[in-house]
């Protein structure tokens, strides 16, 4: 089957790029579609076995002069743990605070793909029409505790470059062109670690696009023992919070002390996106450079 070894390269050229070596069912979950057929996982393996620039060792597989991968992957999904263990302290705290619904892990920890300076990016689920009040409190408390980039140091610092309302989750409209390889990866990774409302269900309904780009997508499944509980007696603290109404008030103060850049970027691309159904802060985006990349590299093994 030409078109699943052309896919099967694609898909891995891109794990490539971040040093990951991804296991038979992590490629079938990833797997670009291209358009393929139906096939069976044991179709699959002997569709890897049959590359000779892929080799397999412990389960997971990777280009054959790339097998420091598979000693520097169980190393990087440690430091993701360890972050996410560091980080459930705060995250409680984040929970209890008003007009937060859900909080999901994103990028490198959520992936369990974490160098030892990655920060823990989060994405914030908010109220509807609250997102400016949840960032507000979110974003106040992790300055109080000395807890964002720049205020901490990397390995520790948590990172809130994203809020969305829970009636808004569709993200298709943010890549960049036709083609964004890196954003349909990144999207698909959401890591829901506080969700009492399912938030993550609609998520996943919302962004059914992405199962045009990927063969056999299935969504992450975090056990119960992990979930983020806050404590009972919160929970009548933050319902007295959600009460107050200063939305408009918030907006306005923070839009006001926002870094210049931030403002200068703005709505002007995908990048920094600001209105009332997402707060998006990438500012240092390089999904165009990482688009490039996988092309470039494409060629080199398809």
């Amino acid at each position: 089957m030409e078109k699943l070894r052309h896919s099967l390269l694609k898909t891995l050229v891109y794990f490539d790029m971040f040093d990951f070596a991804p296991t038979l069912l992590e490629l079938e979950k990833w797997l670009l579609a291209d358009n393929l057929p139906k096939f069976k996982i044991t179709e699959l393996q002997k569709a890897l076995i049959a590359l000779p620039q892929v080799s397999q060792k412990q389960g997971f597989y990777f280009f054959t002069d790339r097998e420091k991968l598979v000693r520097l992957r169980k190393k990087k999904y440690d430091q993701a743990n360890l972050k996410i263990k560091r980080a459930r302290f705060f995250l409680k705290l984040l929970a209890c605070l008003p007009q937060v619904k859900a909080i999901f892990l994103v990028n490198s920890v959520a992936w369990g793909n974490a160098q030892k300076n990655s920060d823990t990016d989060l994405a914030i689920i908010t109220t509807a029409g609250r997102i400016w009040t949840a960032r507000f409190f979110t974003t106040a408390l992790m300055r109080i505790l000395r807890q964002r980039p720049y205020e901490q140091t990397p390995d520790k610092a948590l990172c809130l470059s994203l809020y969305l309302t829970e009636n808004k989750l569709n993200l298709e409209k943010y890549k960049i062109g036709l083609s964004d390889i890196h954003f349909a990866f990144w999207a698909t990774q959401f890591y829901p670690i506080y969700d009492p409302q399912d938030l993550y269900l609609r998520y996943q309904k919302e962004n059914s696009w992405l199962k045009q780009i990927f063969h056999n997508l299935s969504w992450n499944q975090i056990p119960d023992n992990q979930k983020i509980k806050p404590d009972p007696i919160f929970k009548d603290i933050k319902r007295i919070l959600n009460l107050l109404n200063l939305e408009k008030i918030l907006e306005k103060l923070q839009k006001k002390i926002m870094p210049t850049r931030l403002k200068q970027l703005a709505n002007t691309d995908n990048r920094v996106v600001l209105n009332d159904y997402i707060l998006k802060f990438h500012d240092n985006d390089h999904r165009q450079e990482l688009q490039q990349e996988w092309a470039k590299r494409i060629k080199m093994y398809v």
